[in-house]
């Protein structure tokens, strides 16, 4: 393979494109070559034609596909769905601490009595969620 002008069809029948500037075959004519041998210049100009067929439709693709890009990002909804089709929004992280937290409250809420829910919702009206969870874990552990 030292010779920049022969270009050998390996016996594995992987094309060996070490001194081809163009990578990928879509075809290669096996008909008159057998694994190991050089390929005449009809077979080599055949490759050439080929690979430079295929790099065109390469690049034929690559260029519908970029156009197609933003038409089907735009048609991407906000969110993903769901199993059952519905539509999820994307939360920001303050948006989710925020229900976090609510869920933490409404967890310890249910679990109190009337008199204590009561108590625990004029501590979240005057202090805030924090502090009304804190008394609400704290009257369910007395």
């Amino acid at each position: 393979m030292n010779d920049p002008k022969r270009v050998e069809v390996m016996s594995s029948g992987v094309f060996d494109a070490q001194h081809v500037k163009s990578p990928g075959l879509t075809q290669l004519h096996r008909s008159s070559i057998r694994g190991g041998e050089a390929l005449s210049t009809t077979d080599r100009r055949r490759v050439v034609a080929d690979v430079r067929s295929f790099r065109l439709a390469l690049r034929s693709l690559h260029r519908a596909l970029n156009r197609l890009a933003p038409r089907l990002l735009a048609s991407i909804p906000n969110g993903s769905s769901s199993a059952d089709g519905r539509l999820r929004p994307r939360l920001s992280a303050k948006t989710r601490a925020s229900m976090v937290l609510q869920g933490r409250y409404m967890g310890y809420i249910r679990q109190l009595k009337p008199r204590q829910k009561a108590q625990v919702r004029k501590i979240r009206e005057a202090k805030g969620v924090r502090v009304a969870i804190l008394k609400a874990r704290q009257m369910l552990a007395a």
